[in-house]
């Protein structure tokens, strides 16, 4: 036991006994009182330090009686109760005297070591020693103070308690974490970081620092204070949680170099790691980048490549290109193909793709194309695509489809060709390359198709039907028409009609339905029919129009023995082609149409409901056998359609979401002389599912997309009807008429035009109604109804027509940064927009005129609606004949009247002859298309040579922050300069609160400041360290209730300085939740995490305010605003990482701070806004040195007074105090005890 421990338990000892602690004496004389020695005397438990698994406890006791055997109970449950169990006890030693030591620990799971020593000295005072050692199944890992009870028993431990004595110990933390890294050398690429630290109790996150360091000494941090500060996060474990082991995997782009890592860290017993060099070394290389070869066509295709003059026929053009760089990230690559003689202007361009060959390189995406005449006159296709993350020789394979394109009228030989320009740069890389030739022949072709049949007989199973048609120059798919006949009863089956399936499967042979006509095409269709013998009927024409027939195409074809089917299931005679229900849904009583489309006329068409689900037409499900035109035919004619009408309420369906209409083709009657018995359910021909919704139509609802409706015969409006029942819930019923009745409630007309009535609800139980209107000032009724269930039911909307918008342009200002003839330069266009009705506009296109804008480039245009920034979502064309320009906005945006406009157009070419011109902008309308409002002026161009005139105007600001209630406000403020650029460095931006003349600092030095009430920088601002023209501070700040005006100053790149004490109209915070107390909050708690705080700028203490009631309970409420004071906060150099802010929802706030400085004892005060009463409540802790005495996490860290990191005389006599008034036990003033004793 160490001489410091030692003196400590002296010094309790001695503290007990001056202060009476027990209020009892200590009996010292022999003979039959039985006591255990105190702690210290005799009778201790070891240390142990985290790592151990044994600890030695003595016992020192007089016995009951001399020569007597005496019972021990050891309580451990105080460390048990960590987690730790006791495994095993022994005796170390048997001393002289002392026999049949005897202890187990049976019971240690509840922490408990049992056991009994006998006295065999033949002394007169009966006492006897000896020592245990207790065995851990693990080692301790939770530190702090323990106290073991001891309890000695005379004969047994179910006898009487002759004394009971406390022990002390400690466990503490003496291992400082391990270290360890495994970072890779890698070329061209990130440095992965890896590195794991782990202790033997937990690795304190909030003290870990990483960095790379070169052979140059640079330092790259990586992480600091526990939070990644570079790179990318890629499997770390740093979730602020203490764990025994942390991992931190850092993807992390450095300078080539040769790097070792630095890692420091704490455990939370604050041992500290601090390897400057860990692990080995590792590099970062980069090698030149390969240039790409030449690109190439390496193949191509046309498909077909023959055809007939002025045919218009389908294309699939393919094109390999080789040697293409798609790793540039090239944004509009382009290929050309040239189609010249042919005609595609009533072409249609689809299936177009842009793939890379290469495994694993999908990297492009075809995302335009067009098509029309080159400026020689050739019709072309245009396909552009973009590129990213491919490879240097990347190889691309083009491909699209052009339909309708009409061949030359003369025959011969037509290359189509391509240019292309894969990396967007302006020159061409393959210039009019043939991809392949088309033959154009002659139209004289008088030939048509001719059939040919290859089909198998079968005995059982599908029949595979195999025709082919061929012709001399091309097939038309579209005029393909196959069927079969069953020679014994007549019935025919369609295959293909119009060259598409109709009965039957598909197999990967055919032909007919590819995506281009072909010489020769192929039907193969697999079918399952009936007993007979059958013969194959074939029809199709060429492009030319040359038509083929035949009845009888080949020998044909048999299927097996007749059957009559069984429970199964027979097969159907494949009359009805197609089956339609009206409506789809509705209530299961409802009366529906059926409407069956047959190939076959003369025969029968039976109808049925699907009772049973099982898929089949059964006799008891059969609602009627109709003839086309025949008795029961609702459409009364010889048209291949036949009607019926079911009734569902004969039918069990209440109970299903959905039935099926089943109908099948026989021959004959229902029951007699058919190919099947209808006893044993057959297959049917059709089938089509009716929903039943099982609501009932109670009401309708109608909703209009707008109440007011530009009256420009343009705009539309858009009036739903829904169903609904009686509740106003949706009925989701279709085919219900909906009528409409509209009419104007004013004196005007409003010149509706009804674009589509409503028609019939659709699967949800909606119709729509869209109409246009020509005049405006009008007020218009819409009245929809219906009347499906007997009981009408209506609803009505109105709305206003109101005029086209129209508008002035005010106060424009033109203002060119060079006036120089000749000169590139920068304009600046602004103005207030005056709206003329009452209307917002959307714009969508800027039409600048008069100068020579040549040289804009794409996104090259600043553009602001009020002051707020619209940057990045423009495309800018130069138009061939003029000196227009059009700016196109990618997303409309809103004006509204009194709005300040400003664009700033770059690289302006002026006129080269000095002379006074007439420039323009037009601010025009999305929908409309015309201008609303045209910015007008006139500017002068000199004869100064270009380049002579120097940069002498400051930077001008403007502001758009709008008004805010109940939350945090969003300064927007743009900074321009007109003739250079604006320097980052000098932006400062404040705010102050008119009504109480509080100047908030938002922005200094081009960055937030560290003001407790700046929330964020967000995205919308451009201070990247780069100097642009205009500069966009985007800040949202907690600020209090008041009228604000804002403030700026900034310099330009010249050192042209500028500052407003009054940018723009300033903005309005009202906060409601101040008003008064509206909740129940009376108050805020604080309470911190520790007592002390160690001043060496890595630990962290916490701060944390709760919202509280009059009685001191917790109030759950957000969003109210604590502010906090903090005092000694200089002296103890003191940092705050996180202020308070506003509360969670849980009525929360908190506060984070590190410090550098001991010595000092700090006060945190909160104070809360809701109530009005500005309540507060405070907390302190005291900063302390790296190296104490004392755990600063215990309690006995609490009586460090002057906070100098040791426990004095005096300090230690307050810890006495607290023990006999019960604050403290035994083990913690035993800690006090040792911390002053050290």
């Amino acid at each position: 036991m160490s001489s410091s421990t030692d003196r400590a338990r002296a010094v309790v000892l001695a503290l007990l006994m001056v202060g009476s602690v027990f209020g009892a004496t200590i009996a010292f004389t022999g003979g039959a009182a039985a006591t255990i020695q105190p702690d210290g005397s005799g009778t201790n438990a070891s240390d142990v330090v985290v790592g151990d698994t044994t600890q030695t406890i003595s016992i020192n006791a007089t016995t009951v009686d001399l020569n007597s055997t005496d019972y021990f109970v050891i309580n451990a449950s105080n460390l048990t109760q960590t987690g730790v169990a006791i495994s095993s006890v022994s005796a170390s030693q048997t001393p002289s005297g002392v026999k049949g030591v005897v202890f187990n620990a049976s019971n240690s799971d509840s922490g408990l070591i049992v056991g009994n020593a006998t006295d065999t000295s033949d002394d007169s005072d009966g006492s006897i020693s000896f020592d245990l050692t207790a065995h851990f199944n693990s080692s301790p890992t939770t530190t702090g103070d323990y106290v073991y009870n001891i309890e000695q028993y005379n004969n047994s431990t179910t006898s009487t308690v002759v004394d009971t004595q406390n022990v002390a110990f400690n466990v503490t933390d003496e291992e400082e974490p391990d270290a360890s890294q495994s970072t890779n050398d890698v070329t061209n690429d990130n440095a992965t970081i890896n590195v794991s630290l782990t202790d033997d109790v937990a690795v304190d996150e909030s003290t870990i620092n990483i960095s790379a360091v070169n052979q140059s000494g640079d330092e790259t941090v990586i992480v600091e204070n526990g939070d990644i500060s570079t790179g990318v996060n890629k499997s770390s474990t740093l979730d602020s949680s203490d764990d025994a082991t942390e991992t931190i995997n850092v993807s992390v782009d450095l300078p080539d170099g040769t790097y070792n890592l630095s890692v420091a860290a704490n455990d939370t017993s604050d041992n500290r790691i601090n390897e400057t060099t860990l692990g080995d070394n590792f590099t970062v290389a980069t090698e030149s980048t390969p240039t790409s070869g030449p690109v190439s066509l390496a193949s191509g295709s046309v498909v077909p490549n023959e055809t007939n003059t002025s045919v218009a026929n389908s294309y699939v053009v393919t094109a390999t290109l080789e040697n293409v760089d798609t790793a540039d990230d090239t944004v509009d690559a382009y290929a050309n193909f040239s189609f010249a003689g042919f005609d595609l202007s009533s072409a249609s361009i689809t299936d177009r793709s842009v793939e890379s060959t290469l495994s694993g390189n999908s990297n492009t995406s075809s995302d335009n194309q067009n098509y029309g005449n080159n400026s020689g006159g050739a019709p072309f296709v245009n396909v552009t695509w973009d590129d990213e993350g491919g490879t240097i020789n990347d190889t691309l394979e083009v491909s699209f489809r052009v339909d309708q394109a009409e061949a030359p009228s003369t025959t011969g030989d037509y290359p189509i060709t391509v240019t292309a320009d894969t990396n967007a740069s302006g020159s061409v890389e393959l210039s009019n390359v043939t991809v392949d030739t088309v033959t154009v022949g002659s139209s004289d072709d008088s030939e048509s198709p001719t059939f040919a049949e290859s089909t198998e007989n079968v005995t059982s199973g599908n029949a595979t039907v195999n025709v082919s048609v061929t012709d001399d120059t091309l097939v038309d798919q579209s005029t393909i028409d196959v069927n079969v006949t069953n020679t014994s009863n007549g019935n025919t089956t369609i295959l293909v009609r119009n060259g598409e399936l109709v009965n039957g499967t598909e197999s990967p042979e055919s032909t007919f339905n590819s995506s281009s006509d072909d010489k020769t095409e192929t039907v193969n269709v697999s079918i399952k029919l009936t007993n007979g013998t059958y013969k194959i009927g074939a029809s199709a024409s060429d492009p030319d129009g040359n038509q083929s027939s035949s009845e009888a195409v080949g020998d044909g074809f048999t299927v097996g023995d007749t059957s009559t089917g069984s429970d199964s299931g027979s097969t159907n005679a494949g009359n009805v082609d197609t089956l339609e229900v009206d409506p789809t849904s509705g209530s299961a009583d409802a009366n529906i149409t059926a409407s069956a489309t047959i190939s076959t006329t003369g025969k029968d068409t039976a109808f049925a409901v699907d009772e049973n689900n099982d898929g089949y037409i059964n006799e008891s499900e059969i609602v009627d056998t109709v003839t086309d035109n025949g008795d029961g035919d609702l459409a009364g004619s010889n048209d291949n359609t036949v009607n019926v009408s079911v009734n569902l309420s004969q039918y069990n369906v209440a109970d299903l979401s959905s039935v099926d209409i089943l109908a099948v083709g026989e021959d004959g009657d229902a029951d007699q002389n058919s190919d099947y018995d209808l006893n044993y359910g057959i297959s049917p021909d059709a089938n089509a599912t009716y929903t039943v919704t099982n609501d009932t139509i109670g009401g309708l609802n109608l909703t209009l997309s707008t109440d007011e409706l530009t009256a420009n015969n343009a705009s539309e409006l858009q009036a739903t009807a829904q169903l609904t029942d009686e509740s106003g819930d949706a009925v989701s019923e279709s085919g219900v008429p909906i009528n409409e009745t509209i009419g104007n409630v004013s004196d005007t007309a409003a010149n509706v035009t009804v674009l589509d009535t409503f028609g019939t609800t659709n699967e949800t139980g909606a119709a729509t109604l869209n109409l246009t209107a020509n005049t405006p000032d009008a007020t218009v009724s819409i009245n929809a109804s219906e009347n499906s269930t007997g009981t009408k039911h209506w609803a009505n909307a109105t709305f206003d027509t109101v005029p086209v918008a129209s508008s002035e342009a005010e106060n424009t200002v033109f203002d060119f940064a060079n006036t120089t003839a000749g000169a590139t330069t920068n304009v600046t266009i602004s103005g207030q927009v005056n709206l003329t009705s009452d209307n917002d506009m959307q714009y969508m296109t800027f039409n600048a005129t008069g100068a020579d804008l040549g040289g804009v480039l794409e996104d090259d245009v600043n553009l602001s609606i009020q002051n707020t920034p619209y940057h990045g979502d423009f495309s800018t064309v130069k138009l061939e004949n003029d000196n227009n320009l059009s700016i196109t906005v990618s997303n409309s945006q809103t004006v509204t009247d009194d709005d300040n406009v400003t664009v700033t157009i770059h690289n302006v070419t002026l006129p080269e002859t000095p002379d006074t011109y007439n420039t323009s902008l037009d601010l025009e309308t999305s929908s409309e298309g015309t201008s609303f409002a045209t910015f007008s002026g006139n500017y002068t161009v000199t004869s100064e040579q270009s380049g002579g005139s120097t940069d002498d105007v400051p930077p001008t600001f403007a502001e758009s922050t709008n008004n805010v209630t109940d939350g945090n406000a969003t300064i927007n403020v743009s900074v321009t300069d007109a003739d250079s650029a604006v320097n980052e460095s000098t932006i400062a931006v404040n705010v102050t609160n008119d009504d109480t003349e509080t100047t908030y600092s938002l922005v200094e030095n081009g960055n937030a400041t560290d003001n407790e009430t700046v929330v964020e920088l967000t995205d919308a601002s451009t201070l990247n360290e780069s100097n642009e023209p205009t500069e966009y501070v985007n800040v949202t700040a907690d600020l209090p209730e008041g009228n604000y005006t804002i403030s700026a100053s900034a310099s330009d790149t010249q050192d042209n300085e500028n500052s407003s004490v009054a940018v723009g109209d300033g903005f309005t915070v009202t906060n409601t939740t101040n008003d008064g107390p509206t909740t129940s909050v009376a108050g805020v708690d604080v309470t911190l995490n520790r007592t002390k705080l160690v001043a060496d700028n890595q630990a962290v203490i916490k701060a944390t305010a709760q919202l509280v009631d009059s009685n001191g309970n917790d109030v759950n409420e957000s969003d109210v605003q604590i502010t906090r004071k903090i005092s000694n906060k200089s002296n103890a150099n003191i940092t705050r990482l996180k202020g308070f802010g506003r509360t969670n929802a849980d009525g929360v706030a908190t506060l984070t701070l590190k410090a550098n400085t001991s010595g000092y004892q700090v006060t945190v005060t909160a104070t809360e806004q809701v109530t009005g009463n500005a309540n507060s409540d405070s907390a302190s802790f005291g900063t302390i040195p790296t190296t104490t005495t004392y755990d600063s996490n215990s309690p006995v860290a609490s009586y460090d007074d002057d906070n100098d990191g040791t426990i004095s005389s005096t300090e230690l006599k307050s810890a006495a105090t607290d023990f006999r008034g019960g604050s403290l036990d035994m083990g913690q003033l035993q800690s006090a005890a040792k911390a002053f004793a050290s």
